[in-house]
């Protein structure tokens, strides 16, 4: 115990030494700082000064040459203007051309389109104008006379019964108004009975009242205490209220510091973007015309599935054999063998070199194994077998046949009529239905029927050998039909010897231009012919479209598909350049600390100012309370007051007033009754009256429909009369609207030739002005980098300015700190605060600091030159003198940047709008002038370093001495 004890005693005695040793020196070593080291600080201050001064100087031969670049920029932002600006105005003209073609062809369009309307108007004319004059015989004119003079006497008997109609609806009139004007006196009366009986039982009710004055006692003491706590609500709304604005007010603060960086962040989120935005433009541009070249081909490659692809074969020297053998040079027997050899060559048959192919449309079209074909169907195969039928005339030299709607119902009725006379065609064709419609519409010559044919009857054989399975399913297709007549027609041409060759030479004739197919019950196809020579009744033969040109298509495939290859490879090169935009701009974007800052300062402000609403209308709400309340105690003092003096008064007269309203009663029910029966009598005047009037109307629509027919008739009658001179009229209708539609034609291809090439002259005004917007984008994006690069070295500058400064207790005159003042003292780069006011080397507080704190210019005020600054200061850090934001000249600013020591400098950057025709760009001009002196401040320093000298000898001395005494002891 006492050697543990010992031990303690041994240690505690060590450290108290060693406490009492400690002592001495702290006490020396306070005396060697306090002496020695403003020294070491002033030779610190030298170093420094001498540095900065050389640091200064290289920063301004950097922003001399970044400004160089700069003013090159703007010459070239300014050059690139004056091209768009140029491509702008030819543009614009080109526009206007463009528009003015353009309006050009829809007036032409709509004069060819009223063109036709005309024709077909008067061709309509002209059709009834020739059935009135095949009726206009002397019989016929005889007994259309008969029919008018019975239409006139129907007139007047139509007349007569208005009249008396009309009569008798004034009477019934007559006897409305009476009945109206009695219901109307008698609801009259009943209103006034109801005035009355509200009167008296008002006065009734307001008798029965009773007393009210203790209820008005009662109402004012519950208005009083109302009021009491309406006050106690309004004060603690106050109090609330004006705290949560305080906390508002320091909410705004940080949430403006969090803007200000957020907003720098967001200027390089926007330059990204527009380099996106370019990048984006050229691959929507790309995409887009490579959309457009793959719809064209994909169009095109539909048009080939869909085009039809089979053709006769004619041998090289067809048409000198036939003219050989038509002239008696070639025997019979050896055009038959030529033929047969011919037809082996070109047979559609299933199995040969040139079997037909159907096109995948055709195969989809199905024809009802019932109802046949439709009208679209039975044009689309007379549009085919054209085809062919020219084939075999472009062999031989001939002009075409042609397809028409007017033909097509002519081949229609020629079917029809063979079904009609139930045709046998053992007995060849049916002359008398061939004869019967040619005359029906008139197809004549001379005054004869011109109508012949080329029948086939293969359609059913074709249909039990080559399509039985498809037929007997009830699925035949147009693929079929179309199969079916190509065998037919070629069987015509080259297997035709058994007819001595007549069914193609009919279908070679030149005489005939015209075409139409329909297929009969029995499955036997007419073929048609006629000549538009023999078109006496002037029929529309306006011919049906050609079926398209397989060869121009593939050529156009080719080319499509060229044009294709090239675009895609551009769009590759332009998605390259659009991913590295967007993944430049996607990291900027992913960067969200900013961003969260401010939503942060935004929710903290957002919330306390929505508390503050919420306290501001419950203030409000309170204030509202006591108003009420106090209007309340008011009313209920008033009330009080007239209840007790009517108390006194009320008992009189109850019996009276209730007697009164019971005989008001009574008055009502009678001439209420009174008023049901002179409504009942206005109701069944009223009923005569609308059957009067209705019988009128009758009347009148007979009248006129039967006026209408007089009038028809004697047109009609009049027309029959001149009707060969209406006919003529109608003719020569038809020729000058038939002219006026040659002519609208002619003008419409003119103006379309005009409109293509102004349309073309645009397209490439167009893409001229956009070339010289791309160029102007890329000069503005070169001034931009060189602003930011002279705005970057001006910070830099800045910077090194700030630095430049001594510790926060240099002074100016003397080099001693002043203590006192309102402002504190500066930072040096060390990081020592001064004490006192710190102020530059001649003494001036004014907007010069030692460093990047803002001694001179704390409080509210501004930087002298009244210039915005975001967020800028010498040190990179935001003085924080009293934690506001300045304002100086109407300019504000979220921190003040301190001017630097002797360093003046001034950059305006201003903007300009340039008009390129109709468009205008914003273009940025940046003029930055700096001047720049650089004086390191004199403070004395050869002074303080000998003070600093001699107290470190006297700290010296005084160290060794209490060594020395240490040791002693």
């Amino acid at each position: 115990m006492d050697k543990h004890r010992t031990q303690a005693q041994l240690i505690e005695g060590r450290r108290f030494k060693l406490y009492k040793s400690g002592k001495v020196w702290m006490v020396a070593g306070a005396t060697f700082l306090t002496l020695g080291a403003p020294g070491l600080v002033a030779v610190h201050a030298d170093t420094t000064n001498q540095t900065t001064q050389q640091t200064a100087q290289q920063s301004q031969s950097a922003l001399e040459q970044a400004q160089a670049k700069q003013s090159a920029a703007s010459d070239g932002v300014q050059s690139a203007s004056s091209l768009a600006s140029q491509a702008s105005s030819s543009a614009e003209a080109t526009s206007e051309a463009a528009n003015s073609a353009s309006e050009g062809l829809s007036q032409a369009n709509s004069v060819t389109s009223e063109a036709n309307n005309q024709l077909n108007s008067a061709q309509s004319q002209q059709s009834q104008a020739s059935q009135l004059a095949s009726e206009a015989t002397s019989a016929g004119i005889a007994s259309q006379t008969s029919v008018v003079n019975s239409a006139t006497n129907q007139v007047a008997s139509d007349s007569n019964a208005i009249t008396s109609a009309q009569s008798n609806e004034t009477s019934q009139a007559s006897s409305l108004a009476a009945t109206s004007e009695v219901a109307s006196q008698a609801q009259t009366k009943v209103d006034s009975d109801n005035a009355d009986v509200a009167a008296k039982q008002a006065a009734l009710d307001d008798a029965q009242a009773g007393t009210e004055t203790a209820t008005a006692q009662k109402n004012l003491d519950s208005a009083n205490a109302s009021l009491t706590t309406a006050n106690n609500n309004l004060t603690s709304a106050t109090n609330a209220l004006t705290s949560g604005v305080a906390q508002t007010n320091t909410d705004q603060t940080a949430l403006n510091s969090a803007n200000a960086a957020l907003t720098d962040h967001n200027s390089q989120i926007t330059g990204a973007q527009t380099g996106v935005n370019n990048a984006q433009t050229l691959v929507n541009t790309d995409q887009t015309a490579v959309n457009n070249t793959q719809s064209q081909l994909t169009s095109v490659e539909n048009q080939l599935s869909d085009t039809d692809q089979n053709h006769l074969i004619f041998p090289s020297d067809f048409a000198q054999t036939l003219k050989s053998w038509e002239s008696g040079q070639m025997s019979d027997s050896d055009f038959d063998a030529y033929m047969a050899k011919a037809f082996a060559a070109s047979s559609f048959n299933y199995g040969q070199p040139n079997q037909y192919q159907p096109t995948q449309a055709d195969l989809n079209d199905s024809v009802s194994s019932t109802t046949g074909l439709t009208q679209s169907q039975l044009q689309d195969l007379a549009q085919f077998a054209a085809k062919l039928v020219n084939e075999l005339r472009d062999a031989l030299g001939e002009p075409h046949v042609n397809v028409s709607l007017v033909s097509q119902q002519i081949a229609q009725s020629v079917a029809s009529a063979y079904n009609a006379d139930n045709w046998n065609w053992a007995n060849g064709h049916d002359m008398n239905a061939l004869h019967n419609v040619a005359t029906q519409y008139g197809i004549t010559s001379d005054g004869y029927p011109s109508l012949t044919e080329a029948a086939g009857g293969g359609y059913q054989n074709a249909t039990s050998q080559f399509f039985n399975t498809e037929y007997s399913n009830g699925t035949l297709t147009m693929a079929s039909m179309k199969a079916m007549t190509a065998m037919s027609i070629e069987e015509m041409i080259f297997n035709d010897f058994s007819s001595n060759w007549g069914h193609m030479e009919t279908l070679a004739n030149s005489g005939y231009d015209q075409m139409g197919i329909a297929i009969d019950d029995q499955n036997w196809s007419h073929l048609n012919f006629f000549s538009s020579s023999n078109n006496t009744n002037n029929l529309n033969l306006t011919p049906l479209p050609a079926l398209s040109d397989s060869t121009a298509l593939a050529n156009q495939k080719q080319q499509l598909q060229s044009q294709l290859t090239q675009q895609q490879a551009t769009l590759k090169n332009d998605q390259q350049v659009l991913q590295n935009a967007q993944a430049k701009l996607a990291s900027l974007q992913n960067d969200t600390s900013f961003a969260s800052a401010v939503s942060l300062a935004q929710q903290k402000f957002s919330s306390d100012q929505s508390q503050n609403l919420a306290l501001s209308v419950k203030q409000s709400q309170a204030k509202q309370s006591v108003q009420n309340a106090q209007a309340n105690v008011t009313a209920s003092q008033a009330a009080l007051a007239q209840a007790q003096k009517d108390d006194s008064n009320q008992s009189a007269n109850i019996q009276q007033k209730t007697a009164d309203l019971n005989a008001a009663k009574s008055q009502l029910a009678a001439d209420s009754q009174a008023l049901n029966q002179a409504n009942a009598n206005y109701q069944a005047a009223l009923a005569a009256d609308n059957q009067a009037k209705a019988a009128i109307q009758a009347a009148q629509v007979t009248l006129k429909s039967d006026q209408a027919n007089l009038a028809d008739q004697q047109q009609k009658l009049a027309d029959m009369k001149n009707a060969q001179a209406n006919l003529a009229a109608a003719n020569q209708a038809v020729q000058a609207a038939q002219s006026k539609v040659d002519s609208a034609n002619a003008a419409l291809t003119n103006v379309q030739s005009n409109y293509d090439s102004a349309k073309s002259a645009d397209d490439a005004a167009q893409q001229a002005y956009q070339t010289a917007l791309t160029k102007l984008a890329a000069a503005n994006k070169a001034l931009d980098e060189a602003n930011q690069a002279v705005a970057d070295l001006e910070n830099q500058t800045s910077d090194n300015d700030g630095n430049s400064g001594t510790t926060g207790t240099t002074t100016g005159d003397n080099g001693s700190s002043t203590s006192g003042n309102d402002s504190t003292g500066t930072t040096g780069d060390d990081g020592t605060t001064g004490e006192g006011n710190s102020t530059s080397t001649n003494g001036n507080s004014t907007g010069e600091t030692s460093n990047s704190s803002e001694t001179g210019t704390t409080g509210n005020s501004s930087e002298t030159s009244g210039n915005t600054s975001n967020n800028e200061t010498s040190n990179g850090k935001t003085s924080e003198n009293d934690g506001k934001s300045s304002e100086s000249n109407g300019m504000s600013s979220n921190s003040i940047k301190p001017t630097p020591t002797s360093v003046q400098k001034r950059t305006e950057t201003t903007s300009s709008a340039i008009q390129l025709g109709n468009r205008t760009v914003v273009m940025p001009e940046n003029a930055t002038k700096s001047a720049m002196t650089t004086t390191l401040p004199k403070t004395g320093e050869q002074e303080v370093r000998a003070t600093g000298l001699l107290g470190l000898l006297i700290g010296a001395i005084l160290s060794f001495g209490a060594f020395g005494y240490q040791r002693k002891h």
